[in-house]
């Protein structure tokens, strides 16, 4: 096999194209997935996040990191946060299911009010509470200088 048959046989294994009928069911079993990627591959993993307030026991407006995951259905916390804001827990059972179909039981849930930096919005949440939701990511530094962030993004 010559090389640039090899470059497009790697390049089709690492990007598949769905048929049009592989995408009629995918979207019919409910499930989607779409992933863009410029420049060369990178082992790095960004998560969304914002600078949200949360309620603390006293009604105090504290400054927290939410992290946005657009494929939960559930809200969780840091036993780590409870503790901070003193926050009442609650005992519960609350069965999560992850990848490859695990189920864990959580034991504990809290009601967090969370509240917009910028407008009036807020609400009310009940999460499950969680020793850890994510090891730390980025691993390492990320060097965002050249992205043209708009001002006033964090």
């Amino acid at each position: 096999m010559r090389l640039s048959q090899l470059r497009k046989t790697i390049a089709t294994i690492a990007t598949p194209q769905l048929t049009r009928t592989e995408q009629n069911n995918s979207s019919q079993s409910g499930v989607t997935v779409w992933h863009t990627s410029k420049g060369r591959p990178s082992s790095q993993i960004l998560l969304a996040t914002a600078i949200v307030y949360v309620r603390d026991e006293c009604g105090q407006l504290v400054k927290c990191r939410a992290l946005l995951d657009s494929a939960s259905q559930g809200h969780c916390v840091t036993e780590r946060l409870v503790h901070q804001l003193h926050l009442r827990k609650i005992k519960a059972q609350i069965p999560v299911q992850g990848i490859n179909e695990v189920t864990k039981t959580i034991h504990y849930a809290a009601s967090l009010e969370i509240k917009s930096r910028f407008s009036n919005w807020e609400t009310k949440i009940d999460c499950a509470v969680l020793p850890k939701i994510t090891g730390m990511v980025p691993a390492t530094f990320v060097d965002s200088s050249d992205w043209g962030i708009p001002e006033g993004l964090m």
